[in-house]
């Protein structure tokens, strides 16, 4: 329970920070805090204008105590997000948020922090990505003796983390960075049909439409032969390119396999010219 004391510097503190008067408040809510150092409402407000002033990356350290001081004041959460957010401390933003939504809390602020922080993740990756220097040059034709050509290295396979970049790269659109990514990967994990379909992803989005025919072929050699979709992205790179018959011929192929598979049927289906 408060004492008198405590109750009227509170009073006076939040006063005077209505009125925009941080630094007379900051000195109010210090005292507060001098007098029982969990305080929850001075803290908060300590918090709160270290956000409003040049400390906003010292907020967190206020909103922790006021959470830790009532973990069920939905708001203390929101704060102490948003304080960890400024600090640029993502990490534990994204561990605080994953701990807030498993005990159900609703906030379109929160929302819009977890996504402005998947974004931020994404630009830290291109950032990188755009530094790098790569010798990788791309053949024009599809590699002949697929095997023979890429035999170093065939056993190794990339993280989980980094097949989660591409995916992140895709959702975002990012696709000169995607493409980018790629061609660095490919070095190193030449044969994971993963990379190959991503880079064939990017260049159909940014019209390079012979590297997305070469790349998809690719995949195919790396995949088990029934495998439609990809069947499906070569016949899309062929129409690209102009080459209806190489792509009627695939879509055909691909309904031997499966007479009953729609996508196949639809598209080629929306081929007009066949000759």
């Amino acid at each position: 329970m408060l004492n008198q004391e405590t109750m009227k510097l509170l009073e006076k503190g939040k006063k005077l920070f209505l009125d925009d008067k941080f630094s007379q408040s900051q000195v109010i809510f210090k005292k507060v805090i001098n007098l029982d150092s969990d305080n929850q409402e001075a803290n908060k407000y300590l918090g709160l204008i270290c956000l409003k002033t040049e400390n906003k990356k010292d907020a967190w350290k206020f909103m922790k105590v006021a959470l830790d001081a009532n973990v069920e004041d939905s708001e203390s959460w929101i704060l102490f997000i948003h304080s960890l957010f400024v600090a640029e401390k993502y990490d534990d933003a994204k561990k605080i948020i994953l701990i807030a939504e498993k005990n159900n809390l609703k906030s379109e602020l929160v929302q819009k922090i977890k996504a402005d922080i998947e974004y931020k993740d994404v630009q830290i990756l291109s950032n990188v990505i755009s530094k790098k220097i790569t010798d990788y040059k791309e053949s024009e034709k599809k590699p002949k003796n697929f095997d023979k050509f890429f035999s170093k290295k065939t056993d190794r396979k990339p993280h989980n983390y980094t097949i989660a970049s591409l995916h992140d790269l895709k959702n975002y659109r990012k696709y000169n960075e995607l493409y980018d990514l790629c061609k660095i990967l490919i070095r190193d994990y030449p044969k994971n049909p993963n990379i190959w379909e991503m880079k064939g992803l990017s260049e159909m989005h940014l019209e390079k439409y012979k590297e997305c025919l070469e790349s998809y072929l690719i995949v195919e050699d790396l995949l088990p032969p029934d495998n439609k979709i990809i069947k499906i992205n070569i016949a899309s790179a062929y129409l690209k390119l102009g080459r209806k018959k190489d792509a009627i011929k695939v879509l055909e192929n691909v309904l031997v396999i499966d007479p009953k598979f729609m996508l196949a049927k639809e598209l080629l289906n929306s081929i007009d010219n066949k000759n």
